[in-house]
């Protein structure tokens, strides 16, 4: 008998981000049960909010991912950004959210 995989296996491995002529790029493989499709949003925040996010449509299970966040512009210097992607299970229950600090000048150091 094979392994059995818990329904609350959803998770992201391997996150990443880059930022590519104004967008924020940020991947992950999306892992949940065998043939499970899952839904995958990532955004930008600052203390007081989102700025901006993207969402995938559904994807497999397992399927590494990769979604544009367009950085806005005039962003303030003083204050903590941060990227986060969300993995979700139907119907779209949230499972793992992971955020990655970013700095200021990571943001802004690329000229759009």
């Amino acid at each position: 008998m094979g392994a059995v995989t818990p329904a609350d296996d959803y998770k992201l491995k391997d996150v990443g981000v880059a930022v590519e002529a104004g967008k924020l790029r940020i991947r992950a493989q999306c892992c949940g049960p065998h043939r499970a499709m899952v839904w995958v949003r990532a955004w930008l925040s600052n203390e007081t909010g989102t700025l901006a996010e993207a969402a995938l449509d559904p994807v497999s299970a397992g399927t590494m991912v990769s979604i544009e966040v367009r950085i806005p512009k005039n962003l303030p210097p003083h204050e903590r950004y941060t990227a986060f992607i969300r993995i979700e299970s139907s119907p779209l229950k949230t499972r793992q959210v992971v955020g990655v600090p970013l700095d200021y000048s990571i943001l802004v150091s690329d000229k759009r």
